[in-house]
């Protein structure tokens, strides 16, 4: 059924640990990768080692530092990759809670004018047996 959540997603074992979401394996792993990637420990343990490769050439030699050059590369490449898995099968999972909730909406404002129809009518019926009422008092 278009616009409606896949099947998988209600029978994946792997849930988002702050939504509740179902996510696919490749989803649940790049959260797992994010949350690796963006600590501090990490920031740090990466940070040193980089600045020792750079500050500390003689325990490098020169081809060592284009390695560097390649696993930085590397690295950059993979994260943006692996972020950017998380990212969108998150968009798209929101895009389709966003057009059912949109559905949702343009239900409620037909059902609200509707009853705004309703109430006019309903109030128009009151005023006119509350006149009747009032002539069949005064006739009395």
């Amino acid at each position: 059924m278009k616009g409606t959540l896949p099947n998988w997603n209600t029978l994946s074992k792997y849930k988002n640990h702050i939504t509740g979401d179902h996510l696919k394996f490749s989803e649940y792993m790049s959260w797992k990768a994010q949350g690796i990637f963006r600590s501090w420990w990490f920031v740090v343990i990466f940070t040193t080692i980089t600045f020792t490769w750079l500050a500390v050439p003689v325990w490098f030699h020169d081809p060592a530092r284009l390695w560097l050059n390649y696993y930085l590369s590397y690295i950059a490449v993979l994260v943006e990759s692996i972020i950017g898995i998380g990212v969108a099968s998150q968009s798209m999972r929101d895009a389709v809670i966003l057009r059912e909730i949109k559905k949702i909406g343009a239900h409620d404002s037909e059902h609200s004018v509707l009853d705004y129809k309703i109430d006019v009518e309903a109030l128009s019926l009151i005023k006119e047996i509350h006149t009747m009422l009032k002539e069949k008092d005064a006739n009395r």
